[in-house]
C-alpha cells in the first residue's frame, strides 16, 4: 500500500492536523512535520513522530501510529501523547 514515503508523510501530516483541529482546537496546534520512522514490531503499520507547534509558543514532538485499514491507513495517537499535550497546554 505504501508506494512513496513522502506521500505517506504528507498524508500523516494532513490527517494529524485534521485530528488536532477537530479535537484539540483550543490548543492552537499546527503540525509542522510528520515522519514515519519505523515499521511496527508486529509488521502491522508504522510508527511515526510529528513536530507540532502549540499556540505559536512551544514546539513539541508527538508520537503516532499509522495502522492499515483496508486500502488505506488510519492514525492513532497514544493516550500518553494526548496527556502530554494537555499538560503542556496547561503550563502555558
Amino acid at each position: 500500500v505504501i508506494s512513496n514515503l513522502n506521500e505517506v508523510n504528507e498524508m500523516a501530516k494532513e490527517t494529524l492536523q485534521k485530528i488536532m483541529d477537530e479535537n484539540l482546537t483550543e490548543m492552537e496546534l499546527k503540525v509542522l512535520e510528520a515522519t514515519v520512522v519505523s515499521k511496527r514490531l508486529d509488521n502491522n503499520g508504522f510508527n511515526g513522530i510529528a513536530i507540532v507547534r502549540m499556540a505559536n509558543v512551544k514546539r513539541l514532538k508527538v508520537l503516532f501510529t499509522l495502522l492499515p485499514d483496508k486500502d488505506s491507513y488510519y492514525i492513532e495517537i497514544p493516550p500518553a501523547e494526548l496527556s502530554k499535550l494537555i499538560n503542556e497546554y496547561d503550563e502555558l
